[in-house]
């Protein structure tokens, strides 16, 4: 059975998930403006959405933007890209908001637990999330503080990749999982008697390879490319959250840009939704089935009372969210109150 690469002919180590930096490309002749696009995973919807990004803007501005795709953390993690956005150094990065909270609460919000449902529907978040007052909150936000959104997208269920059976919270005690970086993550582990452990991504490989963390939390469409099954056995379907992603470009650039290649930039990154949700379903769905087929691997599934069994036990983290963030409140309610409307009207 053919694996997922990480990249074309890269073996399964950890080097593979942590490539060395690359030597940044000089721009294309003729371009006026370099857009460099960094990000810390590769063949998935974020890797898909810098490719397109790509052909759509050197196509719509006839080259004057040269953009430049940088994968599987090349521009180093997380944090560095962000500031790279911030100081202009870097133009865009794609990734969850959460890893943003420190420039806004809000952009925790997305990973309250079941917060999108008990199933981890993937078409009644992207409605959710593109939804006016959604895309007015998180693409706007921080645009004082450097970065500005441009497009958020839905990755896809979350699920915990585990070296062990996870049924319910009592099966997480004691255990130390892979979180991405907001304290609402940290207070759902806690309050299924976990440690979460924020890690870069680049981390992750050797993390659970020498099993300083037992588990990981996320999609299929991490999990697969990034060749998981090879350390651990269990993909447990929690489906305690969905994962979405998004794209920032530095305040700094865009302020440099003629208003016409602005433009371009923020409509073509908003045409991509729909097309990027359809991206996320069938990858979804084609990475489970890969995980499923795998004769070393299981693929739990979690009945309906199961996942209400993490989700009564995770109220907790609602209660300490709004107590360290009362503004935020509001915006929490006008979703659950968006996402019970949409669910009546799917009956």
């Amino acid at each position: 059975m053919a694996s997922y690469a990480p990249a074309p002919s890269a073996p399964a180590t950890p080097k593979a998930a942590t490539p060395a930096p690359k030597a940044q490309q000089k721009p294309a002749a003729g371009a006026q403006y370099v857009m460099k696009i960094a990000f810390a995973t590769v063949n998935d919807i974020q890797h898909e959405w810098a490719k397109r990004m790509e052909k759509r803007l050197e196509e719509r501005t006839k080259g004057r933007i040269d953009v430049q795709v940088y994968p599987s953390s090349q521009l180093g993690n997380n944090q560095r890209m962000l500031e790279g956005v911030q100081l202009g150094t870097i133009e865009a990065t794609i990734q969850p908001p959460e890893f943003m909270s420190g420039f806004e609460p809000a952009f925790q919000i997305p990973e309250l637990p079941f917060l999108f449902g008990d199933d981890g529907d993937m078409d009644l978040a992207y409605k959710v999330i593109t939804s006016p007052v959604m895309q007015q909150r998180f693409l706007g936000v921080a645009k004082g503080k450097g970065i500005q959104g441009v497009g958020f997208y839905i990755y896809g269920p979350l699920g915990i990749q585990a070296h062990q059976i996870i049924r319910s919270p009592a099966d997480l005690k004691g255990k130390k999982i892979r979180i991405l970086a907001a304290q609402t993550e940290i207070d759902t582990m806690a309050a299924w008697g976990a440690t979460g452990v924020p890690m870069p991504l680049a981390d992750v490989f050797t993390g659970l390879q020498q099993k300083t963390v037992d588990g990981v939390q996320t999609a299929a469409m991490v999990a697969v490319p990034l060749k998981f099954y090879d350390l651990v056995k269990y993909y447990n379907d929690t489906r305690h959250a969905v994962i979405t992603t998004l794209a920032v470009v530095s305040t700094k650039w865009m302020n440099s840009l003629p208003a016409d290649l602005q433009k371009a930039v923020v409509e073509e990154a908003r045409d991509l939704h729909k097309e990027l949700l359809d991206f996320s379903k069938a990858k979804s769905g084609e990475f489970v089935k890969f995980w499923k087929s795998q004769p070393k691997n299981e693929f739990i599934e979690l009945t309906a009372a199961e996942r209400k069994g993490f989700k009564d036990q995770a109220i907790s983290v609602y209660d300490k969210f709004y107590k360290d963030n009362p503004t935020q409140k509001p915006l929490v309610e006008q979703i659950q109150a968006e996402v019970k409307k949409l669910q009546g009207a799917a009956r």
